[in-house]
């Protein structure tokens, strides 16, 4: 995989998620790639759910 792959995308994102929730806001994203207008429920499943776990998990 490239190294800028998902897995990278998601630690990134759970480093920006540990440094904005320090300031006390609120954190949401989206994923618009991921969009199940632009891929199936399946492709979803096999290429982005884990790395969204990652991100969502990351702020919970």
């Amino acid at each position: 995989m490239h190294p800028w792959g998902s897995s990278y995308i998601a630690e990134c994102n759970n480093r920006y998620i540990d440094e904005v929730s320090k300031l006390g806001v609120s954190i949401g994203f989206a994923d618009p790639v991921s969009s199940t207008s632009l891929i199936s429920p399946k492709q979803f499943r096999e290429f982005s759910l884990f790395e969204f776990y990652k991100c969502y998990f990351g702020i919970s």
